[in-house]
């Protein structure tokens, strides 16, 4: 990832908090034969950022010989363009305000159906949570342990996680401010979370120099 100060997170509290909440991922790999391969998969990331767990259709060829190799997942946030005259400073530019992170690390398939299951029942009891919701697969039903089979379950042993928060920070407090102020004003669900995270952003580098 390129990433620069003052944009760089390196939080892991903060990352982790933000990948549950962007929790699809956009698992990228190479094959045997050099050709990329890229899908969209919800993931668990464990309390210490050291393990991502996932799955996908088996007739998805990406996890073919994926085994034991580097892998990267990209979780994207919330971004939108930033005029540069809502910064209210001259010699401003376009840009795009984003939070982005990235994770490599090592794929592992996970072959045994007894951990595939808890894996699976991970999965849904933390998303189904979420919701207050209580659903979970009844194993004994011949009709979910089938569907087991046609499932490629894995984790991946995180070897490195950066996140990017770039929100203005290399602007003025009131520069901020007002283009925080602007994106309120488009209206948009994306507009109005880029404007909530840039003043977080401020908030956060205040208390930093308190």
């Amino acid at each position: 990832m390129f990433n620069q100060e003052p944009f760089r997170v390196s939080d892991r509290r903060r990352i982790r908090n933000f990948v549950r909440e962007h929790s699809l991922g956009l698992l990228i790999s190479t094959s045997e034969d050099g050709r990329l391969h890229a899908s969209s998969i919800p993931f668990l990331i464990d309390s210490e950022c050291t393990e991502l767990k996932g799955h996908m259709a088996r007739m998805n060829e990406q996890w073919n010989n994926l085994d034991g190799r580097d892998v990267l997942v990209v979780f994207q946030g919330p971004g939108h363009y930033i005029s540069p005259e809502w910064y209210g400073e001259e010699a401003s530019v376009p840009t795009w305000n984003y939070v982005s992170v990235h994770v490599e690390g090592s794929f592992r398939l996970v072959e045994k159906e007894d951990r595939k299951m808890a894996l699976l029942d991970e999965m849904v009891a933390h998303y189904e949570g979420g919701l207050g919701r209580s659903w979970s697969a009844d194993w004994g039903d011949s009709r979910y342990r089938s569907m087991v089979e046609h499932i490629a379950a894995f984790t991946i042993s995180i070897e490195k996680i950066e996140g990017k928060w770039k929100m203005s920070q290399n602007h003025t407090e009131n520069g901020i401010k007002n283009v925080a102020g602007e994106l309120l004003k488009v209206g948009t669900h994306d507009a109005s979370r880029v404007s909530g995270m840039m003043l977080e952003s401020l908030n956060s580098t205040r208390g930093e120099g308190a």
